[in-house]
């Protein structure tokens, strides 16, 4: 047993003085187990969601806290969390998952002011910021903060109240969680029109003190997600229960990039140890450069580690 683990461990005449595990073999198997894992993690995810999947560890309640942070940090008031507008936040994400788009504006036309009029949010001002597959809530508020546009709706004076919903779900046949945020200022006035910014913007703010010819959203008909708001898997709203329904027991993504990243830190102290090695017993070796593959392994650990994945608009 001992011989087996220094043949495949340490350096030695039975292995060429080159530790079995990073002969070209060796990495060759290496890349056969990470597709093999792979293709078991689409098959497990398709067969049964529940178990491998996008297992977010988003909530309202940290969204929430972190978004007054950065208000705070900045000097400026603590928005206050509207049930009214989480309603529509949610109402935005299930309209998104059932008609299959990600952008502020339907592609039927419904705009982000609908969802806010439609529970009875009379605004001065409203303003929207969406975000997707991220893995975690400080996540969605970095890439937001990081983002022009959209850290303008965070650290816009003007708003005093917020909506958020978290809602999972299958957009364009692919699992995913959103994260809807409505940001608003209620209106003294009872005023139906208003306008309507464009899609240019990542991030929209609507004024309703500058007025164009638009369609009142009171003329736009019903819309069945505001029927059944209670048949989506999502967070709850306003001070209730923050318990994720129905959320998958592993992140695929974040199980990826670990194993990946477990798979780097096992070569670079092999590498190390084989190099400590062969220094020390001043034994000449024409191929490899374990200092040079440490420090690839090193910056490509890194850019893993750093990778974040997730959408804004």
């Amino acid at each position: 047993m001992d011989n087996l683990l220094h043949h495949l461990f340490l350096p030695r005449p039975s292995n060429n003085h080159k530790p079995k595990l990073l002969h070209h073999s060796a990495f060759l198997a290496y890349i056969l187990v990470f597709i093999v894992t792979q293709i078991i993690f689409t098959i497990v995810m398709k067969a049964n969601p529940q178990i491998l999947g996008l297992a977010t560890n988003i909530n309202i309640t940290d969204l929430f806290n972190e978004i007054n942070d950065k208000r705070t940090e900045n000097g400026l008031g603590m928005l206050h969390l509207d049930e009214e507008l989480s309603t529509a936040a949610r109402a935005k994400a299930l309209d998104m998952f059932s008609k299959g788009y990600w952008a502020h504006f339907a592609p039927d036309g419904t705009t982000p002011w609908f969802f806010i009029e439609k529970v009875g949010y009379k605004y001065k001002y409203a303003g929207e910021n969406l975000a997707k597959d991220f893995a975690d809530s400080s996540q969605v508020v970095m890439a937001w903060m990081n983002s022009e546009t959209h850290k303008k709706n965070i650290l816009d004076q003007r708003f005093k109240d917020v909506g958020l919903a978290v809602v999972n779900g299958k957009l364009n046949e692919e699992e995913t969680t959103l994260v809807v945020q409505l940001f608003g200022t209620r209106s003294k006035t009872n005023a139906q029109v208003s306008t309507v910014a464009t899609e240019t913007p990542v991030s929209i703010i609507k004024n309703k003190q500058t007025f164009v010819s638009v369609t009142p959203a009171s003329t736009l008909g019903s819309s069945s997600m505001f029927n059944d708001l209670s048949t989506v898997s999502a967070y709850a709203i306003g001070n209730q229960n923050t318990t994720m329904v129905s959320n998958p027991t592993f992140n695929v993504f974040s199980l990826t990039k670990k194993l990946s990243i477990a798979l780097g830190l096992f070569l670079m102290i092999l590498l190390y140890i084989d190099a400590a090695i062969i220094f020390k017993k001043k034994i000449y070796r024409i191929s490899g450069n374990n200092i040079a593959h440490i420090v690839f392994l090193l910056f490509l650990m890194m850019a893993l580690y750093w990778t974040r994945y997730g959408a804004i608009v």
